[in-house]
């Protein structure tokens, strides 16, 4: 897995906090190492210090399959 800086963010300006939270998010989209199916069918990618960052589908999402599921070419 790589994912190539530089990520693209907000550029508003938030609460000191919430770009610290986008920061730190960033980073760890960028320095994710592998991806793999989590134990309820989420998304988790790690890093390879053990930082991990988990996806999971929002209740009543698409599934693959439904016509209404983002297709990516």
């Amino acid at each position: 897995l790589q994912v190539i800086p530089p990520v693209i963010g907000t550029r508003k300006a938030c609460a000191p906090a919430v770009m610290e939270q986008e920061r730190r998010y960033t980073d760890l989209l960028v320095a994710a190492t592998s991806l793999r199916t989590g134990e309820r069918g989420a998304l988790v990618m790690s890093t390879n210090d053990g930082r991990t960052l988990e996806f999971e589908r929002a209740a009543g999402g698409a599934q693959a399959g439904d016509p209404s599921f983002p297709q990516y070419r």
